[in-house]
């Protein structure tokens, strides 16, 4: 695993953009009891965390829709 950082700090950094996304989705109208957030870190890397382009996919939001 390459490291370009602490992950501590990529823990973080996962959770205040889990949690920005979550604050306009209910500026936007939807209520907040429909949602929660959860940032992951190193925990769940979508892309391959020893690129530069994979560290760029990882620096996404990923939805799930339980129920409509």
């Amino acid at each position: 695993m390459k490291s370009d950082g602490d992950p501590k700090g990529y823990k973080k950094l996962s959770e205040e953009r889990a949690k920005a996304v979550y604050h306009y989705l209910i500026k936007m109208g939807i209520d907040k009891k429909r949602l929660e957030y959860k940032g992951h870190g190193y925990d769940k890397p979508v892309g391959d965390i020893s690129t530069g382009a994979g560290n760029a996919q990882n620096r996404s939001v990923d939805f799930t829709i339980l129920e409509m």
